[in-house]
């Protein structure tokens, strides 16, 4: 990852890839391992089996909130370190179909609301 904040890394290394370049990653992932809440958002979105690791100071609240969502909280590996066997990252034949019946309800609470 780039080092944007930090002044004394030479300039090649303060310049963040294209978000259509991380997004790619994403699309062309064969498995993700992400502490991050959009991590999940963009495994889910595409498909990509995941592994979540819980981390408090990236939002672990929003991150349970999505796992629970679509009902895949078992892919929450909530301390790496401990002897627990490491969550099994492959989705439910049937997230592509909550993930729709999720984006219809989103897209008719807008419609109701504006």
């Amino acid at each position: 990852p780039p080092h944007k904040s930090n002044d004394l890394c030479p300039i090649g290394e303060r310049i963040a890839r294209p978000m259509e370049t991380w997004l790619r990653a994403f699309m062309d992932a064969r498995m993700v391992v992400t502490d991050s809440f959009h991590g999940c958002a963009f495994s889910i979105n595409f498909g990509r089996p995941f592994v979540a690791i819980g981390n408090v100071e990236r939002g672990l609240t929003r991150m349970e909130s999505i796992l629970r969502m679509f009902d895949i909280a078992d892919h929450l590996l909530l301390d790496p370190d401990a002897d627990t066997p490491i969550p099994s990252p492959f989705l439910p034949v049937d997230l592509p179909q909550r993930l729709a019946r999720r984006r219809s309800e989103a897209i008719e609470f807008l419609r109701q609301i504006r």
